[in-house]
């Protein structure tokens, strides 16, 4: 069978891609913050403690006010999971996706969201 994403499919990816974009602007994976927390705590040198410290000052900030992290957060990169039983002969040979109306809702929620956190895409 060939994958034509209806409209609502395509809304639904949109917005778990903005909801995604938008955690991984903001919030850092747990295992990452504890080895923050460690390494301020543990460091002998003063400068890198009281660094280590400014950055999770930054983190719980960022958690608060829902804002990202910092301006420099990478570029967004969406990996997208087709079954194998899906084919379809029209897939875009630039991303090897197989529907431009899905590429497009991709691209525009990934870069929505990093306008409404005032980040330039």
């Amino acid at each position: 069978m060939c994958f034509t994403p209806s409209p609502a499919i395509l809304a639904r990816i949109s917005h778990a891609t903005e909801q995604a974009v938008s955690r991984a602007q903001i919030y850092l994976p747990d295992d990452v913050k504890t080895r923050i927390i460690e390494a301020a705590r543990s460091d002998s040198a003063d400068i890198a403690r009281q660094e280590l410290t400014n950055i999770l000052e930054n983190i719980r900030l960022a958690e608060e006010r829902k804002a990202p992290l910092c301006q420099d957060t990478g570029i967004p990169i969406i990996y997208v999971t087709i079954p194998k039983d899906v084919v379809c002969p029209d897939v875009s040979a630039r991303l090897l996706l197989p529907s431009l109306d899905l590429e497009n809702a991709l691209l525009q929620a990934a870069s929505g969201q990093l306008q409404d956190l005032h980040i330039h895409p």
